[in-house]
């Protein structure tokens, strides 16, 4: 019973949740996003062969940081919301290191965290300017966990490719499609869009979805 319910639940949450934020329905959006992650995370306890706490805390610091993310224009909020997913992602980082070998040549490691890190730092420099001088330091130290969880998922699939780690890695560029998208509108725009919220969070719900199918059998 309830390997139908909560995955049915998650499902009709996001699904109003995206709704409202296509339709500007402000307190629909408001009500629906902090029960995003509560209910994946039931969601992985229920399927995971063998529930990982740090993959659960990883999930529940991404609820806390949707919460805080309510009021993105609001640097308190904003800053709240970056040290929350930062943890989630080391929640995530420590579990890839924990449940998977990366055997892949050192070539091929040195080869991606050097893309990776290029790619941040780039970013990072165009960006800049935009950025308030507070927030600076703390958002290039969550890129580079993003790109660090984007970087691991892709070794952890070239050293034994199948379809469930595909996902995750599916899962964790996502992630970087969605905050990129996020960063744009709150830094360069400086207003919110009701069009990108609504990829914002297609892609965020997508990518945690991802990640935990993934990892399910981890």
């Amino acid at each position: 019973m309830t390997e139908v319910l909560f995955p049915t639940i998650l499902f009709l949450t996001s699904v109003l949740h995206l709704y409202s934020c296509l339709r500007e329905k402000k307190k629909m959006r408001m009500i629906s996003k902090p029960f995003l992650m509560p209910l994946l995370g039931i969601c992985w306890v229920i399927f995971a062969d063998r529930p990982s706490y740090l993959v659960l805390a990883g999930i529940l610091l991404g609820g806390l940081g949707d919460i805080a993310l309510l009021w993105p224009l609001k640097k308190g909020s904003f800053l709240l919301g970056v040290l929350f997913f930062f943890l989630g992602h080391l929640c995530y980082l420590t579990y890839i290191f924990k449940a998977y070998e990366i055997s892949t040549s050192v070539f091929w490691m040195i080869f991606i965290a050097l893309i990776y890190f290029s790619g941040s730092f780039f970013i990072y420099l165009k960006t800049r300017k935009e950025i308030p001088s507070a927030l600076r330091i703390p958002s290039f130290m969550y890129m580079l966990a993003l790109s660090s969880l984007s970087a691991l998922s892709l070794l952890v699939l070239i050293s034994a490719p199948d379809f469930r780690k595909a996902m995750s890695f599916l899962g964790a560029s996502l992630f970087l499609v969605s905050d990129g998208i996020l960063s744009q509108m709150i830094f360069v725009k400086k207003k919110e869009s009701s069009m990108l919220n609504f990829i914002v969070m297609f892609t965020y719900i997508s990518a945690q979805v991802l990640l935990a199918a993934g990892w399910a059998a981890g």
